[in-house]
């Protein structure tokens, strides 16, 4: 999917070589809400989520937040023919360190939309898309505004199967697979023995509780230990 990406760019894009879609102020204005839109789902995903992948084929959140401040920035160097070596990645690096970075890079990106000439714009520069080996500046610039909209999509697909695929879904999921099967056999024993009173009277502690087992209090006290379990596990880390 990701080396298919740019190629299917390739034929809406083509309309760049002679004119262009949208004005520079336009699309400076538009650089700026995918700005606001990235930033937004980077500072909504916990800290302790940042390395969680759905799979191990995906990078995971911290990652996919790089990259995309990175390549945009790489690209952006590149058609404005900046030479200046780009910001070293810090040793410790943290959800505050990519926020950061990501801002950065799309006010450098920003700022460069400003700069560019006509010829920049028109010029052919290396690529390494698939089966795409050069692409003129327009036509890069578009390119990396619809891959950054691409990878903000699936950040925010990761932030959902976070959720969906946490510790605490997956064990409250266990349980209530659990009680169905335990239900299912107690009411084939049950129906062995001719009734579920038949089958309380044969269980040992049954007898040994005496009244306490027909008790609220000990449900309620049961059914609290258990959602205190399940909220310490939901707050797991991956």
């Amino acid at each position: 999917m990701h080396r298919l990406f740019p190629l299917l760019l390739c034929g809406c894009l083509t309309a760049q070589e002679s004119g262009s879609l949208l004005t520079r102020a336009d699309f400076i204005e538009n650089w700026k809400t995918s700005k606001e839109f990235t930033l937004a789902v980077a500072n909504d995903m916990p800290e302790k989520f940042y390395r969680f992948k759905p799979n191990p084929a995906e990078m995971n959140f911290a990652s996919l937040m790089v990259h995309i401040a990175d390549s945009n920035r790489f690209r952006f160097a590149q058609i404005s023919e900046d030479k200046t070596a780009a910001p070293a990645m810090p040793k410790e690096v943290n959800k505050a360190v990519i926020v950061d970075r990501l801002r950065d890079s799309f006010d450098y990106c920003i700022g460069r939309l400003n700069t560019l000439t006509d010829e920049q714009l028109k010029k052919r520069f290396t690529v390494d898309w698939f089966e795409r080996p050069a692409a003129s500046g327009s036509q890069i610039l578009l390119g990396m505004y619809v891959h950054t909209a691409h990878h903000r999509a699936q950040a925010q697909q990761q932030s959902i199967a976070e959720v969906e695929s946490g510790p605490g879904v997956l064990f409250a999921s266990g349980l209530i697979a659990g009680g169905a099967i335990c239900g299912i056999v107690l009411a084939a024993i049950a129906g062995v023995l001719g009734s579920a009173d038949a089958l309380a009277e044969k269980a040992p502690l049954f007898r040994a509780l005496g009244g306490v087992a027909h008790s609220n209090l000990l449900a309620f006290g049961l059914f609290a230990a258990l959602g205190a379990l399940l909220y310490r596990i939901g707050l797991r880390q991956q």
